[in-house]
């Protein structure tokens, strides 16, 4: 099994207008001389989640980082005109918050980076600050009991009962379309974001 350290945000570098498929992720990397997709998850705008690398492989997305890594992808990350820019849609936030609560239950010190963030990266990569996550689970004990309305936390391989997870937001105090208000929550320091949270 391999040892994980870090779980690295990436950006398709995609405008609105730009639909990238998986399928279309595959080719691009296959292209590459990459047997598949280098990223471990991808989220497309919808919300939903795709497998790309078993977690046991390592990753193609971010070079020398890669053997204790997980590589998630967002579909996005460049505004209109091809600028820089945070395009996540509600559900990808929705989604991506689910399955960083996931991985970090089973790789608990595992820190979460933007590609952006590694040394010798001189790109804008994922697009927006990362730290907003960092300062999530800063807060978040995940080992606590799970309440009626606190999503459980599945283990790895199962990440896609984030799907599941998505519906059980429905019953959470936001509710499910309640992601930018969690996300203010974020940076609030989650007072009453989960029942889970703890400050200290």
């Amino acid at each position: 099994m391999r040892k994980i350290n870090l779980i690295i945000i990436h950006c398709t570098a995609s405008r609105p207008n730009q639909h990238v498929t998986l399928e279309m992720l595959h080719q691009m990397h296959r292209a590459r001389g990459w047997k598949q997709c280098g990223y471990h998850y991808y989220i497309t705008r919808d919300g939903q989640l795709h497998q790309g690398r078993s977690e046991e492989e390592p990753g193609a997305h971010a070079r020398h980082y890669n053997a204790h890594s997980i590589g998630i992808c967002y579909e996005g990350g460049l505004d209109a005109e091809g600028h820089p820019a945070d395009t996540r849609t509600p559900e990808q936030r929705q989604a991506l918050i689910a399955l960083l609560r996931s991985l970090k239950f089973d790789y608990p010190d595992a820190e979460i980076l933007g590609h952006c963030e590694l040394e010798g990266v001189h790109k804008a990569c994922p697009c927006f600050d990362v730290s907003e996550y960092r300062d999530y689970f800063s807060h978040l004990n995940l080992n606590c009991p799970a309440q009626a309305y606190d999503p459980p936390i599945p283990q790895a391989p199962r990440r896609f009962a984030v799907a599941g997870l998505l519906k059980l937001y429905e019953y959470s105090p936001y509710g499910l379309q309640s992601i930018e208000g969690a996300n203010q929550k974020i940076s609030e320091g989650f007072e009453n974001h989960l029942n889970c949270a703890t400050l200290e």
